[in-house]
């Protein structure tokens, strides 16, 4: 059975468009006490790698190289009939078909109402904020066009709130992370990934 994954609609889109085409995920536990800079890389049964802390952790990323995941996304289905209807991103619902869809939320999306798959190409262990500034363009940081204002970048069309990538991407992770901020610089797994369908 496939597993799925989800993002907000901005990166969602940017998935679609090829601007995305890395994503970053808290690596769980993280490693404590005076090893945190030491990290042995191990491959096992060339099918996975598996990242061995120095400190006693062994951790597996939770996708592999290889795995293809499909994208959740939001979609509504018909009340009338319980049938699949359409989806949510990139469709405008009018106010008449509110009254007789429902809109699930992506989480829930099943893998039978899947439109678009994404392919694991690569995986690495790293602290957050040694992201390079290619793998930060890779997250889905946009630059505008409009040089009129000296924040010109950010993650959705429309908004460029942030002077450099590097802040934008710091923010970005800081609005989906919680207890894990930029700041902490916790351990992550980095996935690269290609669109397939």
């Amino acid at each position: 059975m496939a597993r799925g994954k989800f993002f907000s609609g901005p990166m969602y889109e940017a998935v679609l468009s090829g601007t995305k085409t890395m994503f970053r995920g808290l690596i769980k536990p993280q490693p404590t006490g005076d090893y945190h800079d030491r990290i042995a890389f191990t491959k096992r049964d060339q099918i996975f790698h598996k990242f061995d802390f120095t400190c006693g952790i062994s951790v597996v990323p939770r996708f592999k190289v290889g795995e293809k995941i499909y994208l959740k996304e939001p979609y509504y289905t018909d009340n009338s009939d319980g049938l699949f209807a359409d989806y949510v991103y990139g469709c405008e619902i009018s106010d008449e078909a509110k009254t007789y869809c429902t809109i699930i939320n992506k989480l829930f999306m099943p893998e039978k109402y899947v439109r678009h798959w994404i392919e694991i190409v690569s995986v690495k262990a790293e602290r957050l904020n040694d992201i390079s500034n290619d793998d930060i363009l890779r997250e889905g940081m946009v630059k505008t066009k409009n040089f009129s204002s000296n924040r010109e970048w950010g993650w959705e069309e429309g908004q460029r709130d942030y002077y450099n990538a590097r802040d934008a991407f710091a923010a970005l992770w800081d609005s989906i992370n919680k207890k894990n901020k930029w700041e902490t610089n916790p351990y992550v797994f980095a996935y690269e990934f290609k669109l397939i369908k």
